[in-house]
């Protein structure tokens, strides 16, 4: 009797859902920002760290938005998603750092009580500052 996996479906794994716990799996999708449509997606059983999938999903929607001759300009994630090569393989990237991850102090937005940014350059010079 193993507790780890799914009776009915021997795929199944069971993996953190928040505090609890859940068997099943993962959808990871990337998604075009501005009409909202799906460009890539992988299922993955509920025990796989999503990093593990992060820079796979890259490079297919990469090559999903070449053949529509457009190019991928930033990733924006959650912290379960914080790898460097996902941070470096395009311009900009919001990707918090978990907690137990050493973070580039150079290369942080920082923000104010009033909500005010302040941040590294981008890398065409400009300085990133303002109200977010």
């Amino acid at each position: 009797m193993d507790n780890k996996k799914g009776y009915s479906d021997m795929e199944a794994r069971v993996g953190r859902a928040g505090r609890t716990f859940g068997l099943g799996y993962k959808l990871h999708l990337a998604i075009d920002s501005q009409t909202m449509l799906p460009l890539t997606c992988v299922f993955a059983s509920a025990n796989q760290n999503e990093k593990k999938h992060s820079l796979n999903m890259l490079e297919k929607t990469k090559e999903i938005l070449k053949r529509g001759a457009a190019t991928l300009r930033s990733v924006i994630a959650d912290s379960q998603y914080s790898h460097s090569k996902l941070r470096n393989a395009v311009d900009e990237t919001v990707i918090p750092y978990p907690a137990n991850q050493k973070r580039d102090v150079k290369a942080l937005v920082r923000v104010d009580k009033k909500f005010r940014t302040y941040g590294p350059k981008t890398r065409n010079g400009s300085i990133i500052r303002g109200r977010t």
